[in-house]
């Protein structure tokens, strides 16, 4: 093609595109209607600069072209492309054919708009033909070489509505000039800052760009929020308001552990607001970190990165900020600082140890409150924020997102549980939303040790409390995920405790940022554990090696906070230097250390412990089990709301006598808020609180600004109060005062201007939240609040006395008064001494609390009083604020206004809501269907109640954003009771409709009034409910038509059906119905309990959508096919595929070809179920991927591939690893696959004691792995008592049924406790390398990598399954005697393959006989494909078949692993195959099978000489043996090692 059809709008900058571009050119023909556009931008109607490559017209159409010069070879993982390198790195990138899809679309928008509407295809060509390319068949589409390339372009257009004619080439040419592509400067700047032409990451309404300062050698990245071309107001306001948003949390919120912003531009660029941020050049994102980085973490390693994540929300959560949208994409991940002069790292330690921030705060909020009601700050989300968000964020975010009034710290907290799943397996929950939901409800939670072998089940537990799909049921605080993760990290290494070596103090200090549990600072202070990181250092729970516990006070436990760098040390040395002035005191922290020290190079003050000072022994609180909890009053009221009377009247004498006392001293602590005011619990178990944080103590008085938003006095800074001073000082007290009683923050006006904009006449003082008071003291509260808060100081209190004596008036007029009724704050608390001058705190409840509590909840009736019912004195102090008084009256209150009561916490909503269900299910009537006239009466009332709230929040939004869509919305949240009440009509008083009335039902397969199922199967043929109802065939389809019009009219049904669509639009294109029902029962939810009852409705639902599309079947927009053969009758109900629409790409796969793909895979899972052993899953996705898929593109992974098989199968079902099964499975086979009988025992806990293991844990761990098995009997439900203790046994878990003394449970344990020291999990056994005294955070890469190898193996050594170790071939020897030494801690028993084959050789070749031995060593050289080589290849075969029964006899017997030594010979003498059989079979339960593979650099992929050893990566079945390792250094004697650190 010449120039003038090959248009070169802008040249290229790169060599190889250019030589690339030359190429295709050269290539292509020059006549009409060929044309060609290369390298030009252009503007789509969203406000993305899209930059394009290769636009070309042909007489097939209109191709949009991406080109890459990659090198090396490419294959997927998990949806990810990775490019390996020629030197082995290995590169993640997003498949690039989205986005040029996405650009294509944008691009035939605008010529549309412009006056050619055509369809533009996305394509990508690799230019460098030396890539090797291995994606499967359904990545392939669309992806050319570039002969391929030119190929493609020159077939004819597949459908003639596309066909490009010269006509057409001449009007697509003038389109794309009035389109305007060009390449424009102006674009690529913002303020100093210069970009980079393509952006490296985009969102729907913002694109990353990296940026260079014009002067400055600085880096930046500069994210641009674009404003669509055309869209209205509301959405062009919430782009703004999402720009606004981000910056001003990020102005608010500085903390290391989230991303920090420079500036924030509003005008900065013609697209939209500019924000600025700081950036390393070499910041991932956190799934493309796992792709590069993952298979050289270990599990500690990637609980470390848990930790920070947590840490940093836990900080947001502290000041009222939410992120709301988790997930991977929103974490950037940064190397770890190499380290100071003479203790520098390696590259990949400092990758191995990184630093994370969060970004991506767009949708975030900012509240004034502790509940999720409660008042947001200005730009606050709605209805259109969710638009803002990443399209890869879908699977991680919580299903609650788009409801109307979510709970932001649920949210958050089910983003942290999600991102632990993601980097405890180094997989996304789903490929969706949409499919996690369906997983959720056909009861498969999230557990990380289905998809990785190993893993502690604190880590499960950790999961599924954070992710559970009921708000309620979440953890209720990230504190309470802290608390969890710390039992994590306790079951994985334990720390260093006894005598510490006396040459520790010599070894060169450790970087006090990177200290763990175990490790000795300073030779003194003994890490216990991290209690987190704040803006300006990270504290430590230390224990004093030389605190002497015989002199009086001295105290073992100390906190360390060590400055996060020498600039924040300066804040540390200034809080040391006002703390040392001040006189001793219990209501102030205090110093160990009166001078800050220097470790390891960083400031560290040494303070006080402030938390639970009873029984301080170390070994008493290891032995009890029991944890240190540190305390403040900001997480009292996060998790219990405002505080009882007793309590508000004690913490508030004693925070005025710490300022009172302060005063005296002649120091203001500027920073009081009740985070900073710790809550000590005594030995005599009463409370005292306890000012913490005098960082801002020592600031000037001309800085008015230094202090916590919300706290901070608005009107200082003014010139009438140009200084901070004492008024200042009391309005932190008081905005305290008043967030303890209600639990909100007092509020100036409306949030959208500052509180000094404020009018002076209408807010004279602000918002004081009086419905959140307790009513017996809501009008002295008011009172006091509107005069501590008085905007002008003059009207204030004048002194800290006469406020202080206003505040204690409150209560002792209380007291004066007789009360008229319950009063939940006034229960009477155990008396205890104290000082005459101070009010007592309520003691700590004891630890059987809980336990009386549950027994006095079973047995409530409806007339039992609050205060005998069970729960906390804080659940039922804010009931009877409520007015509510007994069972009855809170199982009759609106669950809507409970969880939007203000002042309650999130610890004491969810003790609420989770016995109001509870009592509910007990006292209530269970519904048996929504058919009887209490469900009908219920649909009525759900419906009147959507109204009500529709037309609410319409007036609310009118002029706001999303108003448009709420009646959608609406119409989404109705329930499956309420859509099958409407879609069954009501019987007529005269019975006239009973038969079309029982059709629907039959026809539905809907539960009658009794709560039974028809007895026909699922998704019934017409005839069938003929049938059943005695009535002719044809008059079904006459009843059936009636039905079908009145369904289509229903707008409840036509929302249904859009969900639907969308649904199967995510999914792919084609799923079950089953899948579909499943995610509608989680997104719509159902009264009805049972799992069966609950599908039979969601069914219900798709089924009459899909007859609503059979009154125009030509204009269908799915197309059903059944499956009833399948085994498990919800499968039957068969597959739903989309058809093709107007608006699809020409190559999209039609309804019948996606269905006839399914049903072939189908077929093929089937096969693979019937085979005697479980293929794994590179068995199964290889035979999945030798079927052709239909013409077309298909946007499937992997798993999606596996799902799609499975459905469309007979009676084949799919584990987490992409292993498929038959769902009739054995369950003592399945037994010994999952390892379920395997118990954890406690060490040092009497017997009777152990938690051993109850069925209800069995079953969880089956239904982890095998989530569809069924009973044999059609049923899910799994055996228990005897039949269960049978399987146990004849998987070989000799287990006995007893019951535990402390909680009265029936579980297992081993029937001989005296030999069950093979039961012992990780907790008990993890502690070998630990023991030796170093850790894998050695600086030392070696050392480190010696700690991991060593862990892997010994968990692997107690588990079945297969294992490639490499060694360096030098120390073979060495490492088959560590393995294999019977006395060692692995005793594998090694078996040498060559010693196996010249055996199995000599037995076929007897001495005497021919041939003789000699031949048989010429044959073995002899040339391929003689004679003499063909027989010898039989004498191998032979051999093999002779000694796999061998090995395989080894794996059915002993204890231990089996090391295959000089095993080279399974790839000189082709036995690569035996060696995967037996590697299969290590896999069913059998003992472990290792296979040692020396070469030259054990860092390689495994091979046996030039063949490479096949293995599974995410199973962890490559574990590596450095040099360190085989010499036992890693367990060598801490004098011999130069580079251990904290040396006992």
């Amino acid at each position: 093609m010449l120039e003038g059809r090959w248009t070169t709008v802008t040249e290229s900058e790169f060599d190889h595109e250019r030589r690339g571009l030359e190429t295709i050119r050269k290539k292509l023909p020059d006549g009409e209607p060929w044309r060609a556009w290369s390298n030009f931008t252009f503007t789509a109607h969203a406000g993305h600069v899209r930059e394009v490559d290769l636009l070309v017209v042909t007489p097939g159409g209109v191709h949009m072209i991406e080109l890459k010069d990659w090198r090396g070879s490419l294959t997927t993982e998990n949806g990810t492309w990775v490019q390996t390198t020629k030197d082995g790195r290995r590169v993640p990138h997003g498949n690039p054919l989205h986005l040029v899809n996405k650009k294509a679309k944008e691009l035939a928008a605008l010529l549309g708009q412009y006056g050619k509407r055509v369809w533009v295809s996305a394509a990508v060509c690799f230019t460098n033909s030396s890539l090797r390319i291995h994606l499967p068949a359904h990545d392939q589409n669309g992806v050319y070489t570039i002969d391929e390339l030119v190929e493609m372009l020159q077939q004819p257009a597949r459908d003639e509505r596309r066909r490009i004619t010269a006509t057409d080439s001449r009007e697509i040419k003038g389109a794309l000039e009035r389109v305007g592509i060009r390449r424009s400067d102006a674009e690529y700047k913002v303020g100093p800052y210069l970009l980079e032409r393509k952006s490296f990451d985009t969102g729907p309404t913002w694109a990353d760009y990296l940026a260079r300062h014009s002067e400055l050698p600085e880096l930046a990245r500069v994210r641009i929020y674009l404003r669509e071309r055309g869209s209205d107001a509301s959405i062009r306001a919430s782009v703004e308001n999402a720009a606004r948003r981000e910056a001003a949390v990020l102005r608010r919120f500085r903390h290391p552990g989230v991303v920090q912003l420079k500036q924030y531009d509003p005008s900065g660029h013609s697209a939209g607001p500019a924000l600025i941020f700081d950036y390393h050049p070499q910041t991932l994102r956190l799934d493309e970190y796992l792709v590069q980085y993952g298979d050289k973490l270990d599990i500690l390693g990637r609980m470390a990165l848990v930790r920070q994540l947590a840490e940093t929300m836990r900080s947001a959560h502290s000041g009222r900020i939410h992120h709301r949208a988790l997930a991977a994409r929103s974490v950037h991940v940064i190397p770890r600082n190499r380290g100071r002069k003479g203790q520098t790292i390696g590259e990949e330690a400092a990758w191995l140890a990184p630093r994370l921030q969060i970004s991506d705060w767009q949708i975030a909020t900012q509240r004034s409150g502790s509940g999720p009601s409660q008042g947001m700050t200005r730009f606050a989300p709605t209805a259109l924020s969710a638009i803002h968000l990443s399209e890869g964020s879908d699977p991680y975010l919580a299903p609650e997102l788009t409801a109307t009034n979510p709970d932001p710290i649920a949210l958050d907290v089910y983003g942290l549980g999600v991102l632990t799943y993601l980097l405890a397996t180094s997989r996304p929950p789903a490929a969706s939303q949409a499919e996690l939901l369906a997983r959720l409800e056909a009861g498969e939670g999230l557990r990380p040790s289905a998809i990785v072998d190993g893993l502690s089940e604190d880590i499960d537990e950790l999961v599924q409390a954070a992710t559970a799909y009921l708000p309620e049921r979440r953890l209720a605080t990230v504190d309470e995920f802290l608390e969890m993760l710390e039992c994590v990290e306790d079951s994985l290494t334990a720390p260093t405790s006894g005598p510490h070596d006396t040459d520790a103090a010599q070894v060169p200090e450790k970087d006090p940022l990177e200290a763990v549990a175990g490790d000795v600072l300073a030779g003194r202070w003994e890490v216990r554990r991290r209690l987190g990181t704040g803006s300006t250092s990270r504290a430590f729970l230390v224990r004093d090696l030389r605190a002497d516990p015989a002199v009086r006070g001295a105290r073992a436990l100390a906190v360390l906070k060590v400055a996060l760098s020498d600039s924040r040390g300066e804040v540390l040395a200034r809080e040391a230097e006002v703390m040392g002035r001040l006189r001793p005191d219990s209501r102030i922290i205090r110093l160990v250390e009166p001078e800050p020290l220097t470790i390891g190079g960083r400031t560290v003050l040494i303070l006080e412990y402030v938390g639970d000072e009873r029984d301080p022994d170390e070994n008493a609180e290891a032995s009890s089990g029991t944890r240190r909890r540190e305390e403040t009053v900001a997480r009292q009221l996060r998790e219990s709301g405002r505080l009882q009377i007793d309590q508000l009247e004690a913490y508030g004498d004693y925070l005025f006598g710490a300022v009172d006392f302060l005063e005296g001293e002649g120091v203001w602590h500027r920073d009081i808020k009740p985070d900073n005011i710790a809550i000590r619990v005594r030995p005599n178990r009463t409370r005292e609180l306890v000012l913490i944080d005098f960082s801002l103590a020592g600031y000037p008085v001309q800085e008015t600004d230094a202090g916590t938003d919300g706290y901070l006095d608005p009107f200082t800074g003014t010139l009438t109060r140009s200084v901070y001073d004492a008024h200042a000082e009391r309005y932190a007290v008081a905005v305290t005062l008043h967030e303890m009683a209600s639990g909100e923050l007092p509020k100036w006006g409306d949030g959208k201007v500052s509180p000094r904009q404020t009018d002076p006449e209408k807010w004279s003082y602000p918002t004081i939240a009086a419905d959140a008071f307790d009513p017996a003291i809501r009008d002295g509260l008011v009172a006091f609040f509107r005069k501590a808060l008085h905007r002008d100081a003059a009207q204030r209190f004048r002194d800290l006395k006469p406020m202080r004596d206003a505040w204690k008036k409150i209560f002792l007029d209380l007291a004066e008064t007789a009360p008229s009724g319950p009063r939940g704050s006034r229960h009477p608390a155990p008396t205890v001494e104290a000082e005459p001058t101070s009010a007592v705190i309520a003691a700590v409840e004891p630890e059987s609390a809980e336990q009386q509590r549950d027994r006095l909840a079973a047995e409530v009736t409806r007339e039992t009083h609050l205060s005998a019912s069970g729960l906390s004195p804080a659940a039922e102090s804010f009931l009877y604020g409520l007015g509510v008084t007994t069972v009855g009256e809170l199982l009759d209150y609106s669950q809507r206004n409970l969880v939007n009561a203000p002042g309650l916490g999130a610890k004491t909503r969810n003790e609420i809501q989770r016995r109001q269900r509870e009592w509910g299910e007990r006292l209530r009537q269970a519904p048996v269907s929504p058919l009887t006239p209490e469900g009908r009466r219920a649909a009525q009332e759900e419906l009147q109640r959507l109204s009500a709230t529709e037309s609410a929040l319409v007036d609310t939004l009118a002029a706001g954003e999303g108003a448009g869509d709420l009646p959608q919305r609406a119409l989404r949240s109705v329930s499956l009771d309420t859509l099958t009440a409407l879609l069954v009509p009501e019987l007529k008083k005269n019975g006239s409709n009973q038969n079309e009335a029982e059709m629907v039902r039959l026809l539905l397969r809907l539960p009658d009034e009794r709560g039974e199922l028809p007895g026909i199967g699922v998704w019934p043929k017409q005839r069938e409910v003929a049938d059943a109802l005695g009535l002719s065939h044809g008059r079904i389809p006459q009843m059936l038509k009636g039905q079908r019009t009145r369904w289509k009219k229903l707008p409840a049904v036509q929302a249904l059906r859009k969900e639907i669509l969308d649904l199967l639009a995510g999914l792919g294109r084609v799923a079950s119905a089953a899948e579909i029902a499943d995610a509608l029962a989680v997104r719509r939810g159902t009264r009805i309990k049972g799992r069966e009852q609950r599908r039979a409705l969601a069914l219900a639902a798709v089924r009459a959508v899909a007859e609503v599309e059979q009154l125009v079947p030509e204009e269908s927009a799915f197309r059903h096919a059944a499956n009833r053969e399948a085994v498990d009758e919800a499968m039957g109900a068969g597959l739903l595929a989309l058809e093709v629409g107007e608006d699809d790409s020409p190559d999209t796969p039609s309804a019948p070809g996606l269905l006839d793909y399914a049903h072939r895979l189908g077929r093929a899972a089937d096969r693979l179920a019937e085979l005697d052993t479980l293929p794994t899953a590179t068995t199964v996705l290889s035979e999945l991927g030798a079927i052709t898929p239909p013409p077309g593109t298909l946007e499937w992974d992997e798993r999606r591939v596996v799902e799609l098989a499975v459905a469309a199968s007979r009676n084949a079902a799919a584990t987490p690893r992409l292993e498929i099964y038959p769902r009739n499975l054995s369950l003592v086979r399945v037994l010994r696959l999952t390892q379920a009988g395997l118990v954890r025992l406690i060490p040092g806990v009497p017997e009777g004691r152990q938690p051993g293991l109850t069925a209800e844990d069995i079953h969880e761990r089956v239904r982890a792995r095998f989530p569809e098995l069924t009973n044999g009997r059609g049923g899910y439900d799994l055996p228990t008592g005897g039949a269960l203790t049978k399987a146990l046994r004849d998987a070989g878990f000799d287990l006995t049924m007893s019951t535990r003394e402390d909680t009265g449970t029936l579980r297992y344990l081993p029937t001989r406790m005296d030999t069950a020291s093979s039961y012992l999990t990780v907790r008990a056994w993890r502690h070998t390398t630990a023991d030796a005294g170093v850790t894998r955070y050695a600086d030392d890469p070696q050392i480190a990598g010696a700690v991991r190898a060593e862990e892997r193996l010994t968990v692997s050594a107690r588990r079945d399954g297969y294992r490639v170790l490499t060694v360096r071939a030098g120390l073979t020897r060495q490492a088959i005697a560590e393995l294999s030494d019977t006395s060692s801690r692995f005793g594998a028993e090694a078996v040498s393959m060559t010693g196996l084959f010249l055996q199995a050789l000599h037995e076929l070749v007897p001495p005497g006989t021919k041939p003789t031995w000699e031949t048989i060593l010429r044959a073995d050289v002899a040339e391929p494909g003689t004679r003499a080589a063909l027989k010898f290849a039989e004498y191998t075969r032979t051999a093999w078949g002779r000694i796999e029964p061998r090995v395989r006899e080894l794996l059915e017997t002993g204890t231990g692993p089996v090391l295959l030594t000089d095993a080279a010979v399974f790839a000189r003498y082709d036995a690569m195959g035996l060696l995967d059989r037996l590697a299969a079979a290590a896999r069913q339960g059998l003992r472990g099978l290792w296979l040692l593979c020396p070469q030259s650099d054990p860092g390689r992929e495994p091979r046996l000489g030039t063949v490479a050893v096949p293995y599974q990566a995410g199973l962890g079945e490559w574990i590596e043996l450095p040099d360190a390792w085989v010499r036992n250094e890693h367990r060598a004697g801490a004098k011999n090692q130069k580079t251990w650190e904290g040396a006992r």
